[in-house]
């Protein structure tokens, strides 16, 4: 239960929250509303004066993913008349969050348009059943039946990301592309491309890959810190109130709760980062009055099964897929086995370029669970490693001085693997 919006589901009661006895401060003072707040993708995107482009890639199984574009920076330099020879970059999402987070921030703090402004092709995709993921060929995520959402992180692993890495270098002729992830966008790359040998179409879509930047990276989340998560995962309260009374989706971005919250947000600033602080890890790079944008646009939706599947990593132990609860059940689904089949990073390939970015106060991408981590992806494979002293799990899309402490080695080593390829 992570990334960068891991508090959505705390979400549903942050009015009651933040505008009750459990936080009580005297610096409570309403800051002006953000002409920001309520903006989609296109809107904020062309506030900030660049060109934008949506898309839509299909998966295998049927999910229609709304992809966006920057083609362009602002700069007349970066305008190139032959988009080929500009290099693709993806930008992936944490959990319960959307393209958004890339975008929200001003224009030389958001990444996509630093990327975008340093002559990138900057996308940036959508995991199935967030906003922007809400599309079928044939099921209907409004009909109140589990098809549509029976899926959790291992599908997005599976068919999301060699669909979105696929699509972006059959639309740009590129033979290779960057992926940035945040968080869930770090889990579902690390689940493919260590099962990438299962699967031509899976491995065929990594070996695309010049570079993984792994921003908050995670598979392992048994370590993490967060408190109200731990109640949540240990309590089984995912279970008990969503899943077991057939709620299959969790944190839709909803007009009335994404009214709201930067609403309540706007009168009680310093309450709203107290409670992000609780979830998240404590930030001290946040810009206080933009947590009414953020919040305007998250949480931006996904299944139930999902938040399960991450609930399941804080009770044990391991890197695998999702248990279905029964020996028969995951026998049904896991070809004759009875247990979830864990993901093996040994077997991240030979030639995948990986670059990790973690944060000493990070409570969800826990120091102890990166290290877990970096003890079985071979050494090989990690081009880079850095912990940045004092950033939590927001700071890596939300940070004011995210460009200066991350984002510019993220795009140096982006141009650097890029001209590899």
């Amino acid at each position: 239960m992570i990334g960068v919006n891991a508090f959505g589901l705390a979400m549903f009661g942050l009015t009651s929250v933040v505008s009750g006895s459990l936080f009580s401060y005297e610096n409570t003072a309403e800051v002006p509303p953000d002409p920001d707040v309520g903006k989609n993708m296109i809107e904020i995107v062309q506030t900030r004066g660049y060109e934008i482009e949506s898309h839509y890639a299909t998966t295998p199984d049927g999910y229609i993913l709304n992809m966006f574009r920057i083609p362009n920076g602002k700069n007349a330099n970066t305008k190139q008349d032959n988009m080929q020879s500009k290099s693709p970059v993806i930008l992936q999402h944490g959990l319960l969050d959307s393209s958004f987070t890339w975008v929200n921030n001003y224009d030389n703090e958001s990444l996509a348009y630093i990327l975008a402004d340093a002559g990138f092709d900057v996308w940036m995709g959508n995991n199935r059943g967030n906003r922007y993921g809400r599309n079928h060929t044939t099921l209907d995520p409004d009909d109140g039946t589990l098809p549509f959402w029976a899926f959790s992180w291992d599908e997005m692993a599976a068919f999301d990301v060699p669909t979105m890495i696929n699509y972006v270098t059959g639309n740009t002729g590129s033979s290779s592309v960057g992926w940035v992830g945040h968080s869930e966008g770090t889990i579902q790359m690390f689940a493919a491309s260590s099962d990438a040998y299962k699967s031509d179409f899976l491995s065929d879509a990594i070996s695309k890959v010049n570079l993984f930047v792994a921003l908050a990276p995670v598979a392992y989340v048994y370590n993490l810190k967060s408190e109200p998560i731990q109640f949540l995962a240990k309590k089984l309260i995912i279970d008990e109130i969503f899943y077991d009374r057939h709620i299959y989706e969790i944190g839709k971005h909803d007009d009335q709760l994404n009214t709201l919250a930067p609403k309540v947000c706007e009168s009680y600033e310093r309450s709203c980062e107290v409670f992000l602080d609780l979830i998240c890890g404590p930030s001290r790079n946040l810009n206080e009055s933009r947590v009414q944008v953020y919040v305007s646009g998250t949480p931006a939706g996904t299944s139930t099964q999902n938040m399960l599947h991450w609930e399941q990593g804080v009770l044990v132990d391991t890197f695998q897929k999702f248990d279905y609860g029964s020996e028969e059940a995951n026998a049904a689904h896991y070809d004759g086995v009875t247990t979830p089949p864990l993901y093996d990073l040994s077997k991240i390939p030979e030639a995948f370029n990986i670059a990790m970015f973690s944060g000493d106060l990070d409570w969800l991408a826990d120091p102890m669970d990166v290290t877990h981590m970096l003890e079985e992806v071979p050494a090989s494979n990690v081009i880079y490693n850095h912990t940045t002293p004092l950033f939590a799990h927001l700071d890596y899309t939300w940070a004011w001085n995210a460009n200066a402490k991350i984002y510019d080695k993220v795009t140096k080593l982006l141009g650097q693997y890029a001209k590899k390829n």
